[in-house]
């Protein structure tokens, strides 16, 4: 374990917030974008919208994830 200053671990929670929230926020614009044409017979549309907020974010963070392997500054 290597001893952080003040600002390196004050930049270390911005990220990890960001990495945290971006995903999130992506999955709930595209779960609405999608939602607002989607009609599925027999499944109400707040569990859609549940459904497709948790996917997108899911899928989003993990296509992130894996280009951040060929380049890192995109994490």
């Amino acid at each position: 374990m290597t001893d952080q200053t003040p600002a390196q671990t004050f930049n270390a929670i911005v990220a990890s917030l960001i990495r945290t929230a971006v995903p999130g926020i992506a999955g709930l614009i595209l779960g609405w974008l999608v939602s607002i044409n989607v009609s599925i017979p027999g499944v109400s549309e707040p569990a859609l919208e549940g459904v497709l907020t948790f996917a997108f974010g899911f899928a989003y963070y993990a296509a992130v994830r894996l280009l951040e392997k060929k380049w890192p500054k995109l994490g």
